[in-house]
């Protein structure tokens, strides 16, 4: 790798760009019939730990190849919310009727993201996960609020906590 010759190339993502030190590889793989593109990445010249992207698709140039895996990882980080968050990786454990009625709970709230996510423009989301951390906010923000009307309506924060922890039950 210390002969090889990279050359610069400047990747554009929706907030900002990012150069690279890359070098292209063309040739046969075992277990894959076509010939491949091999693009090998550094963030500097003297970076000793390059990443290595495979391409199938050989009339993409390496700025393009890295481009779309920029774009990737935004969805690479929505399937780790939906596998973390929303517990999508626990429903082998399940009847074969309750997993389908999970996948129709998970499609909802994934449902319920997107459309949140296009509706609120005001909050320029970028991934799922911003919607899910500013939907949390809101249910935050919306129980302290009536916890405090609680507050203020019994007069007391041990009464309201009583009522409160009643409520709850």
């Amino acid at each position: 790798m210390r002969n090889r010759e990279f050359k610069s190339v400047t990747v554009n993502s929706s907030d900002s760009s990012t150069r690279y030190w890359v070098h292209t590889l063309r040739g046969y793989l075992p277990g894959i019939q076509d010939e491949v593109s091999i693009i090998i990445s550094k963030r500097n010249q003297r970076d000793k730990r390059p990443e290595f992207f495979l391409c199938t698709d050989l009339s993409l140039s390496a700025q393009e190849v890295l481009s779309r895996y920029t774009r990737r990882w935004a969805v690479e980080v929505d399937h780790l919310y939906l596998k973390v968050r929303l517990g999508l990786e626990d429903f082998r454990l399940r009847s074969y009727e309750g997993v389908t009625k999970y996948f129709d709970l998970v499609g909802l709230t994934l449902a319920y993201l997107y459309w949140r996510k296009v509706e609120d423009s005001e909050a320029d989301f970028k991934t799922l996960s911003d919607v899910i951390a500013q939907h949390r906010h809101d249910q935050q923000e919306a129980c302290l609020r009536a916890f405090g009307e609680l507050v203020l309506k019994s007069g007391s924060v041990d009464r309201a906590m009583a009522s409160w922890y009643k409520q709850a039950a």
